[in-house]
């Protein structure tokens, strides 16, 4: 499947692909714009602790 996305994602230069841990990514804090947990979700336990690791990675909206 990452194979396929960075395929059909090569063309653009703002798109970065990652393969970690969905409930500890060690990624920096709000520093995405989205996340895509395709096919992932159906097979996670903790889906609280998942669902909030997504959203500590994602940039807060400035109104």
């Amino acid at each position: 499947m990452l194979s396929v996305a960075k395929k059909n994602g090569k063309e653009y230069r703002n798109i970065s692909f990652a393969v970690g841990n969905a409930l500890d990514s060690r990624l920096p804090n709000e520093e995405y714009d989205i996340i895509l947990d395709r096919a992932l979700i159906h097979h996670i336990a903790d889906l609280k602790s998942c669902l909030e690791e997504a959203f500590r990675l994602l940039v807060r909206a400035k109104l």
